[in-house]
C-alpha cells in the first residue's frame, strides 16, 4: 500500500507541474514543495494545508520525506502499518486533490 500512495503522490505532483508549466526541480521533495507553493499562491491550498505539506517535505525521516518513502519501498527493515498509511493520507489528501482539480 505504501508503494501505491507514493506513486499517487508522484503522479499527482507531476500532473500539477505539467498543467501549470512548472519545471522539474530534480527531486520529488523539491517538486512537491514547488507545486504546494504554487497552490498556496493560487489559493488551492490554505496556509494550514501548505504548512503540513512543507513540514512533511522538509523534516528528515518524516512520512513525506522522499528518503523515508523510498526506504518503505526498498528496504526490508522499514515497515509501515495502517496507522501510518491513514495519517499519511489524511495529511496529503488536500495536496493530491488540488493536483487534479482544474
Amino acid at each position: 500500500m505504501a508503494f501505491l500512495l507514493r506513486a499517487l503522490v508522484e503522479m499527482s505532483e507531476r500532473n500539477y507541474r505539467d498543467k501549470n508549466g512548472l519545471s522539474d526541480k530534480d527531486g520529488l521533495r523539491k517538486n512537491i514543495l514547488q507545486a504546494a507553493t504554487h497552490m498556496k499562491a493560487n489559493q488551492l491550498l490554505s496556509a494550514e494545508q501548505f504548512e503540513v505539506v512543507e513540514r512533511r517535505s522538509n523534516t528528515n525521516n518524516d512520512m513525506l520525506n522522499i528518503q523515508t518513502l523510498q526506504n518503505f519501498l526498498h528496504k526490508a527493515s522499514f515497515h509501515t502499518d495502517r496507522h501510518w498509511l491513514h495519517t499519511f493520507w489524511d495529511d496529503v489528501r488536500p495536496f493530491v486533490v488540488a493536483c487534479w482539480n482544474d
